[in-house]
Formats: C-alpha cells, sequence, structure tokens
C-alpha cells in the first residue's frame, strides 16, 4: 500500500514541478521581452521635428526676438561658407539618454556636406536640464568634445541657471561659431544677444576659457 500512494502522488509532485518550471520559463521571456522593449518604446515616442529652420524650438524655451536673431545669424554662416550649425529644443527625451537622442537627431537631419561631415546640433532637453554639443566627423579638430563640454559648462550652464535661456542658447551659438569658423565675425550677427557668463569661481590660467572662451593660436580672443 506504502508503494502504491508512491507511485499515486509522483505523478502529482512532477506536474506541479512541471508547471513550476514552465511558469518561471514564461516569467523569464516576459522579463527579457519588457526589458528589450524598452529602448524601443522610448525610440517610438521621441518625435524628431523636421528641419524647418536652423532653430527648431519645439521646447518653446527662446523668445521670439531670440529665435529670429539666431536664424538669421546660422544662416548667415552657412550663407558665407562656414559650419550648418543647428539648435533643437525638445521638452523631453522621453527616457532616451541625450548621446541617443542627438545622434537619432543627426542621422536623419544630415547636417554638414556629405563630403566633409562638418555640421553641428546643438540640442538642449528641458525637462532633464540636459545639453549636448554633436559635432561632425569633419570638425573635431575644430571642436573636440573638451571644448564642447567647456561651452556647455562653463558658457550655457551658467547663464541658464541665472535664468537667461536666451543668452545661454546665443552664447552658445557663437563660441561654437568661433571655433569652427574663426575667419566668420558672428558678433555682427549675434549683437544684443551675446552675454557674459556669470562666473562662481576663478578659472585657471591655462584654462582656454580663461577669457570667456579661447584664447588658441589663431584665433581671436572673445570680450565676453
Amino acid at each position: 500500500m506504502r508503494s502504491a500512494r508512491t507511485r499515486v502522488r509522483a505523478p502529482g509532485w512532477e506536474r506541479v514541478a512541471v508547471e513550476a518550471a514552465a511558469f518561471i520559463a514564461v516569467v523569464a521571456v516576459v522579463a527579457v521581452v519588457t526589458i528589450g522593449l524598452t529602448p524601443t518604446r522610448a525610440a517610438a515616442e521621441f518625435k524628431i521635428p523636421p528641419l524647418s529652420s536652423p532653430v527648431v524650438d519645439t521646447a518653446g524655451m527662446l523668445t521670439p526676438s531670440s529665435k529670429t536673431r539666431l536664424e538669421s545669424a546660422l544662416h548667415a554662416l552657412k550663407r558665407q561658407g562656414g559650419t550648418q550649425l543647428a539648435v533643437l529644443t525638445v521638452p523631453t527625451l522621453d527616457g532616451l539618454t541625450i548621446e541617443q537622442a542627438s545622434i537619432r537627431v543627426t542621422d536623419q537631419w544630415q547636417l554638414g556636406s556629405e563630403e566633409e561631415d562638418n555640421g553641428v546640433l546643438l540640442m538642449i532637453a528641458r525637462d532633464e536640464r540636459r545639453f549636448r554639443i554633436e559635432v561632425g566627423q569633419g570638425l573635431e579638430g575644430a571642436l573636440p568634445d573638451a571644448y564642447a563640454k567647456r561651452i556647455i559648462d562653463e558658457v550655457m550652464r551658467p547663464l541658464f541657471r541665472a535664468g537667461d535661456i536666451d543668452a545661454g542658447v546665443t552664447m552658445g551659438v557663437f563660441e561654437i561659431a568661433r571655433l569652427t569658423n574663426p575667419e566668420i565675425n558672428m558678433r555682427a550677427h549675434l549683437e544684443g544677444g551675446l552675454r557674459q557668463p556669470p562666473r562662481n569661481r576663478p578659472r585657471a590660467r591655462n584654462s582656454p576659457f580663461a577669457n570667456s572662451m579661447l584664447p588658441l593660436p589663431g584665433i581671436p580672443i572673445s570680450l565676453f
């Protein structure tokens, strides 16, 4: 009788074990699928606006006068043979990193010429408070990552923190253009929008931004 009961119970325990293993497998598959779909869902939600102007302010961060001034300056920069520099503000990144979003934008917008790859994107995510300067390979010598980071940290971010968004974006554009096209006078096109960034701490004497930006050989020093 004991062995008979054992034979009766055994299939039940095996069935429970099989069902438990199947349940765990289903949970694992759902978890993997969910994790795998997260970036795709974020990418689907992040909408890239058309490049309708050199300044695409979808987050509504700029005043009309500043937006008009920047558009005019960037048109003039490109017309004079300079960099195709575009500004994009977005309300949110929808779960993407600023790096992922900026690459998607530049892939779609195709800034700069195909031969020279000399486009630059200045992107600002309002809700995440993130900045990004995406530089085409043809300009990485003129505007390396270290200088792009300093433009954000030492020029733009202090003005944003002071509440002067217009000046923060304008000065970012001004300093980018000074590096990529030092032969073109952008000051005349951006007059009225340039501001001295607040300085909470002294900068190192050897900083390339010690005098508002870059005392580099062959590049005139900005007065701002």
